[in-house]
C-alpha cells in the first residue's frame, strides 16, 4: 500500500529502439533491441519520494548499497558541482537564454543504474512542462561511446516544423553538432520527432522520440542561414533512430522487481550491442572510420561565436595533458611578467573555470590576449609544436585553438635565449629554433622529454594496435600526430601559396 501514492510520480518502460541506415547504400544496415527505462518527476525523485524498499531496491543520489539507482552526477555535467538534476537543467536552459523561471513539472527518460554499474546511457530526454502543466521544452541530452555529452534544447512552439511525422505531437529540425557515431561527421541536420504524454499522466504513459539524420544539401551547406529550416540546406536522409515505448509500468516494488527478472541484461547490453554493430558497419559494409573531433565549445565561448554550443561533458583530463598544461601555466606566469600581457586561457569545457595571468602592473593598463582552446590537447601540442607559426596552423587545421589577437600570440610565444643544459639541447634536437616552453632546468628539462617522449610512444604503439586490427580510417582524418602534422603542414603551405598569388595579383 505504500506505494501507492507514487503510481503517476514515476514509470518502468520498456523501450524498443530501431536503428537504420540507408547512406551510403552499400553500407545499408539496421538493427533493433530492447532497452529498459525509467520515467520519472524530478520533483518527486529528487525528494526521495520514489526509493523503494527503504531505497535498497530504487535509490536516488546513489548508485551503491542498491539495485536500481539514479544520481544527478551522470547528468547535464559538472559545472559549479551543482547536485540537483532540475537545477542542472533550469541552468542549461537559462545560459542558452531560456526563462527557467516558467518551469512546473519535469519528467526524466532515462536508463538507470543496476548494482552500480552505470553504462552508456546514449539518450535522456527531459519533458519540461510549465506552470500550468503545457509542455514547454524537450530538452535532448545525448552521450557517446567516449565519454562526452551533448544537450539540445527545443522549444514548444518556435521553429518547429510545419509538418510532421504521423503519431507525434512536436517535430524539429535544426544542425547536428555533435560527434556521436565514428561513422559519421558532425555535418548535416536532425529532425526530432517526440510524443509528450500529457499532465496529468496517465497510469500507462508511452513517450517517444524519433530521430532523423539527413546529409546537407551539396547545393547548400551554410548551416547558419538554414538554420533549424527544413529546407534548403537538408539533403537526403542517411538514418534514423527510433526509441518507442511498448509497455509501461507504475513503479512500484513489485512491478520492479519483475521488470528486472524479465529484462536483466538489458541494462548492461547497450554498449555491447554498440560495438558490435560498428564492428559489422566497418568490416562486413565496408565503412571507414572518422577521428574524434574535440567537442564544440560550450556556451560561454564567444571566442567560438560562429559555432552551435550544446557541449556540457568533456573526456577526462589524462595525466600527461595535466603535466603539460601545469608547464604551461608555469611559462604564461614567468612570461607574462616579463612581456607585460595579460594572457587568459579559455576552456571549451564548462567545467574549467576561466584563468588569467597578468604581471604585477596594473592589469588594466596592459594589453591583453585571450586564448579559447577545445581541449586539453592544446597544452601538448603548445610543447610539442617547434614554432608558434607552426602551432598556428596546427590550431587552424584541426580547429584546437583561437586567439583574440595573433601578434600578442607571437610576441609571447617568442623564443628565448639557447639553454645550454643537456636536457635543453636534447628537447631542442626536435626543433630547428629554441622553444620558449624549454623548461629552464636539467631536472625540469628531463621531465619534459620523458612527458614528450611517453606522447609520441603511445601515439606510435596506437598507430601499431589499429594497423593490426585494420582499422581503415578515412583518407585525410586519421588521429596520429604525423598525420595531424602534416594537416598543419598542408595549410601552412596553401596559405602560403595563397599568398604568394595574391601578390602576383
Amino acid at each position: 500500500m505504500r506505494d501507492c501514492p507514487r503510481l503517476l510520480s514515476g514509470h518502468i518502460l520498456r523501450n524498443q529502439v530501431t536503428h537504420a541506415r540507408f547512406l551510403p547504400a552499400p553500407s545499408a544496415h539496421s538493427f533493433t533491441y530492447s532497452t529498459l527505462f525509467v520515467f520519472v518527476s524530478l520533483t518527486d525523485l529528487e525528494s526521495n519520494g520514489l526509493n523503494l524498499l527503504g531505497g535498497w531496491l530504487f535509490r536516488y543520489g546513489s548508485v551503491w548499497r542498491n539495485v536500481v539507482g539514479l544520481r544527478a552526477r551522470k547528468y547535464l555535467g559538472d559545472k559549479h558541482k551543482v547536485v540537483s538534476i532540475r537545477a542542472k537543467l533550469e541552468y542549461v536552459l537559462s545560459e542558452r537564454g531560456f526563462d527557467a523561471s516558467v518551469l512546473g513539472e519535469v519528467w526524466m527518460m532515462t536508463m538507470p543504474s543496476i548494482f552500480g554499474f552505470e553504462g552508456l546511457n546514449p539518450l535522456t530526454v527531459y519533458y519540461s512542462y510549465n506552470t500550468s502543466n503545457v509542455l514547454k521544452f524537450v530538452v535532448l541530452e545525448v552521450h557517446n561511446t567516449f565519454g562526452e555529452g551533448h544537450v539540445y534544447v527545443l522549444e514548444v512552439g518556435n521553429c518547429e516544423d510545419n509538418n510532421r511525422e504521423r503519431g507525434y505531437d512536436h517535430q524539429w529540425t535544426f544542425p547536428r553538432n555533435f560527434f556521436v557515431s565514428p561513422f559519421n561527421d558532425r555535418t548535416g541536420f536532425y529532425t526530432v520527432a517526440v510524443k509528450a504524454p500529457s499532465l496529468p499522466l496517465s497510469d500507462t504513459p508511452r513517450p517517444a522520440v524519433s530521430i532523423y539524420l539527413y546529409m546537407p544539401d551539396p547545393d547548400n551547406t551554410d548551416a547558419i542561414v538554414t538554420y533549424k529550416r527544413k529546407a534548403p540546406g537538408v539533403g537526403p536522409l542517411k538514418l534514423t533512430a527510433l526509441l518507442r515505448t511498448t509497455t509501461s509500468s507504475p513503479l512500484t516494488t513489485h512491478n520492479l522487481i519483475l521488470s528486472l527478472m524479465t529484462n536483466f541484461l538489458a541494462l548492461f547490453s547497450t554498449l555491447p550491442r554498440i560495438l558490435y554493430q560498428a564492428l559489422i558497419l566497418h568490416y562486413k559494409k565496408g565503412l571507414n572510420i572518422l577521428a574524434k573531433p574535440d567537442p564544440y565549445p560550450s556556451i560561454r565561448q564567444s571566442s567560438f561565436e560562429n559555432l552551435t554550443p550544446g557541449g556540457i561533458i568533456w573526456q577526462k583530463e589524462s595525466f600527461i595533458e595535466k603535466y603539460f598544461r601545469q608547464r604551461f601555466y608555469s611559462f604564461l606566469q614567468r612570461r607574462c611578467q616579463e612581456v607585460n600581457i595579460v594572457v587568459t586561457l579559455l576552456s571549451g569545457n564548462p567545467s574549467v573555470r576561466p584563468i588569467a595571468f597578468s604581471s604585477h602592473l596594473d592589469a588594466s593598463s596592459l594589453r591583453t590576449l585571450t586564448i579559447s582552446y577545445t581541449s586539453p590537447q592544446f597544452f601538448i601540442q603548445a610543447f610539442l609544436a617547434p614554432s608558434a607559426s607552426f602551432l598556428l596552423a596546427f590550431g587552424t587545421a584541426e580547429g584546437l585553438f583561437t586567439l583574440s589577437d595573433r601578434e600578442l600570440f607571437l610576441e609571447i610565444y617568442s623564443p628565448p635565449s639557447q639553454s645550454n643544459t643537456l636536457m635543453s639541447r636534447l628537447t631542442h634536437h626536435m626543433r630547428s629554433t629554441p622553444h620558449p616552453l624549454t623548461a629552464p632546468s636539467s631536472l625540469a628539462g628531463l621531465s619534459d622529454l620523458l612527458a614528450a617522449s611517453t606522447v609520441m610512444l603511445l601515439d606510435y604503439l596506437e598507430m601499431l594496435v589499429f594497423s593490426a586490427a585494420r582499422v581503415r580510417f578515412v583518407r585525410g582524418d586519421e588521429p596520429w600526430l604525423r598525420a595531424r602534422w602534416d594537416r598543419a603542414l598542408f595549410h601552412t603551405d596553401m596559405k602560403y601559396e595563397t599568398l604568394v598569388v595574391c601578390d602576383r595579383d
